[in-house]
């Protein structure tokens, strides 16, 4: 269920930026971990009982890594994608290399959806069938 609500916080936390660290905080202590990287490659981490906290650093590949402390095993994805450029909000100016900017002069709506002004015709069309069908039966 967690998966369908991206919103959730925890699912925040498995996303990670490429080169950034990962943290978990474990509800109790664990003496070692591993992880398995998205090349296949596992690696044994060391875990400091007392922060309760594991903190992976070397998250410089994309891809899915695999964390595995005691009996838990919790999946996190890095991602190379930058979030000004993930952002499709509708900007009154874009920013084109280091000096260059580009306004918008006018509105213009584009993907207009035409299905709503089909089926109302052919709603239409259906009526005047069935009323003409009625009429001459009559």
């Amino acid at each position: 269920m967690e998966w369908l609500n991206p919103a959730s916080t925890k699912s925040s936390q498995l996303l990670v930026h490429a080169g950034d660290p990962f943290r978990l905080g474990l509800l109790q202590p664990e003496s070692s971990a591993q992880i398995t990287l998205p090349d296949g490659t596992t690696k044994p981490l060391e875990v400091d009982a007392i922060t309760k906290e594991i903190v992976f650093g070397d998250t410089f590949k994309q891809g899915t890594y695999r964390l595995r402390a005691g009996t838990n095993e919790t999946v996190f994805c890095v991602n190379l994608l930058d979030a000004a450029e993930s952002n499709i909000k509708p900007r009154d100016e874009l920013q084109i290399g280091q000096y260059a900017k580009v306004s918008a002069t006018t509105l213009q709506r584009a993907n207009m959806e035409l299905w709503r002004t089909i089926a109302a015709l052919a709603l239409l069309v259906l009526l005047f069938e069935w009323w003409y069908y009625h009429r001459r039966t009559v």
